[in-house]
């Protein structure tokens, strides 16, 4: 125990299993979004050793944070201050199409829908300069994952300290009705491994359904 009761551990015995300091550092990391600062204190003989392993240990802790992902129908971003805007959050989609309710829909259905998903990220000032990537999906009740896009970006050098990611879709697949998950993933680099971080629920409903031979009804 150090003098403010909390553990020593020491190089080369970070586990019951007598892990490696490298590898007792990759079992202690956190993943974003929920990436928190943990510290852990090495009892050694050699001073320099024990800067080393926190160096390394810090390194594989992202600091980089999930502050907002949703679905909605606009996504604005004022040139002035930079601040975000959604417009109707969409929380559901009604599907009116010609096909009656007893025929199976194609797995090309969609909807001529514009909607765009935003996420915003918050950085620490250890992370000016890296890049990182993020991934967007749309996933069927089936577990299909209908239609996706990668977003590279980079934290900045200059406050305010965030980062923000908008893809926009033009069309809404129906193929499948009941829930779909909208689907935010993460990582640092292009060989790490894609971490989920947030999801969000979209119900698609089946609509009434529309006649082709009859022309559509003038708006109101």
């Amino acid at each position: 125990m150090d003098r403010k009761g909390l553990p020593l551990v020491q190089p080369g015995r970070c586990s019951a299993q007598g892990v490696e300091p490298d590898q007792a550092a990759k079992q202690f990391a956190v993943r974003p979004p929920s990436a928190v600062l943990i510290s852990v204190y090495f009892r050694s003989s050699s001073k320099r050793a024990d800067v080393t392993l926190w160096v390394r240990f810090r390194s594989l802790c992202l600091m980089i944070r999930l502050l907002l992902f949703a679905p909605c129908e606009r996504a604005l971003i004022n040139q002035e201050d930079s601040s975000a805007s959604l417009i109707n959050v969409v929380t559901g989609v009604q599907a009116a199409l010609p096909f009656p309710e007893d025929q199976p829909l194609p797995e090309n259905a969609a909807l001529p829908f514009r909607w765009y998903l935003l996420s915003i990220w918050r950085y620490d000032g250890e992370d000016i300069g890296r890049r990182f990537q993020q991934r967007v999906a749309l996933v069927a009740p089936s577990g299909k994952e209908l239609i996706a896009a990668d977003l590279t970006f980079q934290a900045a050098t200059a406050p305010p300290q965030v980062v923000r990611g908008i893809t926009c879709f033009t069309t809404f697949p129906v193929a499948e009705l009941g829930e779909h998950s909208a689907r935010l993933f993460y990582r640092q680099s292009e060989d790490a491994d894609w971490e989920e971080v947030a999801s969000y629920p979209i119900d698609v409903l089946r609509g009434p359904v529309i006649d082709p031979s009859k022309p559509p009804e003038p708006a109101s």
